[in-house]
């Protein structure tokens, strides 16, 4: 198990890694609903008092935006639950974050050799993705690693040392 992550005790780096998480999520959310206006507005262009045939796809996207604010709100409350589980001391807090972050680890791990297979077979395929998406695995794995060790330190002192309190 990790002492450390990114040179920070495991507490701290549990607390950063919430807060981040919390700003991702808050400009996800940003994002999405800037996406579901612009969508609107192409939507709703009327030609001959009808709404055009391509704007069905438009309701697709839109659909599928509803979809990414229900998966960001379920973020923002895992990092806050990560956030409350650090300060306080509960080991049981962090296990959401751990599971829905080992969820999205497993499938970037999947996307990754996934695109490494299509790199490999295609000369066609810009690699830029690839060069991206390793990286940010990696990257990945050591966090939650770190926060799985900050898990197991919380649970085998039952919460007798942790936060610094300044």
């Amino acid at each position: 198990m990790l002492k450390k992550v990114f040179c920070m005790r495991l507490h701290t780096a549990g607390r950063v890694i919430g807060w981040l998480g919390i700003i991702g999520s808050i400009m996800a959310y940003i994002e999405v609903i800037v996406l579901m206006r612009k969508i609107d507005i192409m939507g709703t262009n009327l030609t001959g008092g009808q709404l055009r045939t391509e704007t069905n796809k438009y309701i697709i996207d839109n659909d599928a935006d509803c979809i990414l604010l229900a998966i960001n709100s379920v973020y923002l409350v895992c990092s806050i639950l990560l956030i409350v589980g650090t300060r306080k001391n509960r080991h049981k807090l962090l296990l959401p974050w751990i599971i829905i972050w080992g969820i999205t680890l497993a499938l970037a791990i999947f996307i990754s050799i996934f695109r490494l297979c299509v790199v490999l077979s295609e000369s066609d395929f810009e690699s830029v993705t690839l060069i991206g998406s390793i990286p940010f695995t990696a990257l990945a794995i050591y966090v939650h690693y770190g926060i799985i060790s900050l898990y197991k330190h919380i649970q085998t002192n039952r919460g007798e040392e942790g936060f610094w309190q300044a």
